[in-house]
């Protein structure tokens, strides 16, 4: 299988956050669905209204979220230290062009 990561910066793990970005990827073409884990953020209120499929993964399985693999290579990248804005880690991997 193959599949496209779509993933957006916030500033919070929020429900609300994520319910906006779930929001506009939903009516975007080519995103048949959404992973998403038991997290807080996950199965908020603000998420049950996003008007897309959704794969429930079960607590402690990242071994079938392929999302995690990506995540763990950004912990490494972004751990040990303190970045004063959102603006400012998002450079440490994405240098402005």
């Amino acid at each position: 299988m193959t599949g496209r990561l779509w993933w957006a910066w916030q500033n919070n793990m929020k429900g609300e956050a994520r319910a906006r970005i779930g929001g506009a990827w939903a009516k975007e073409p080519g995103i048949d669905g959404w992973v998403r884990d038991r997290a807080g953020g996950h199965k908020g209120e603000d998420m049950q209204v996003v008007d897309a499929p959704q794969v429930v993964q079960p607590p402690y399985a990242p071994e079938l979220n392929p999302v995690e693999r990506f995540c763990r290579e950004l912990r490494r990248a972004l751990e040990g230290r303190v970045y004063s804005t959102l603006q400012a880690k998002q450079e440490a991997l994405e240098p402005p062009s």
